[in-house]
């Protein structure tokens, strides 16, 4: 309630990590290793980018986020349905993997703001399983191109 009401009075946010984390001082102030464990201050990702940048930031992390889903999918089911023979299997099955990691982290971050704070191993793992969602996708989508053949000469 606290980042909703908040958001709703700085729709720009309160500033990256140092927003919240003065706005929240009293509540884990004295405590030094919680101030600096803890320091996005929330327990939702997706809350801590409301908090720290503001509506426009939610609105285009969800679409990023959104998106590389959406082609990650698009891409796996159009492999499982055609059997494209110009994709390897083993690209093909790195893309359901890290789609499946995804939706992981995706729903972890419910509980959880250590996947969008940096120096924080969780944010590093995101990244890293949506590049490999990206190279697969690329890969796919070369492969499914159909090729000219003064080029294949």
């Amino acid at each position: 309630m606290f980042v909703l009401q908040s958001s709703i009075s700085n729709p720009q946010g309160m500033g990256y990590i140092a927003g919240i984390r003065k706005t929240r001082r009293p509540e884990y102030g004295s405590n030094l290793h919680a101030s600096l464990y803890k320091v996005g201050g929330t327990d939702n990702s997706y809350f801590e980018v409301l908090a720290d940048a503001g509506w426009l930031a939610i609105a285009f992390y969800l679409t990023m986020i959104i998106k590389t889903l959406v082609l990650g999918r698009r891409l796996e089911k159009k492999q499982a349905q055609i059997g494209t023979p110009g994709v390897d299997s083993a690209t093909a099955h790195a893309l359901r993997c890290a789609i499946l990691l995804f939706i992981y982290c995706l729903l972890e971050q419910m509980e959880g703001s250590d996947f969008v704070t940096p120096l924080r191993q969780e944010f590093y793992l995101q990244n890293v399983i949506i590049a490999v969602i990206l190279g697969a996708s690329t890969s796919m989508l070369v492969a499914l191109r159909p090729r000219s053949s003064a080029l294949s000469q």
